[in-house]
């Protein structure tokens, strides 16, 4: 018996996976530093730790969007293959934001000394 030959996908380039790893890992560390010292760890705003996250303001939403737009233009999505197209994105990015966003959100509100905002009926706002 025969099998279809497999798609073969092409090799990554480790140059731009860098970069992307680049753009992820400051991004996340804005996120994590917060946007003044009453968010995210409550980095007091004269550290060197705030110094960085307002240095690289610029840079870090910029560089993962041009790095995004550059993986997408290197594998156009054909018109006929848009529906598969979309319904692949939307598994890899909506189910993981639904999971996490309700686990983070729930672990928010269990969890006394945090930042909740919200009340447990209000999780479907997530």
């Amino acid at each position: 018996m025969k099998y279809p030959a497999m798609p073969v996908r092409p090799a990554k380039d480790p140059n731009i996976e860098t970069l992307r790893g680049l753009a992820i890992l400051l991004v996340v560390a804005g996120h994590v530093i917060g946007i003044d010292a009453t968010g995210g760890m409550k980095v007091a705003d004269d550290s060197l730790w705030r110094y960085l996250y307002a240095s690289l303001q610029y840079v870090r939403m910029p560089l993962f969007t041009a790095i995004s737009g550059w993986v997408y233009a290197l594998h156009p999505v054909a018109a006929h293959e848009a529906g598969t197209f979309m319904f692949k994105k939307a598994r890899r990015l909506l189910l993981p934001m639904i999971c996490v966003g309700t686990l983070y959100f729930l672990i928010q509100y269990i969890t006394p000394g945090t930042n909740r905002t919200g009340e447990l009926a209000e999780i479907w706002k997530i």
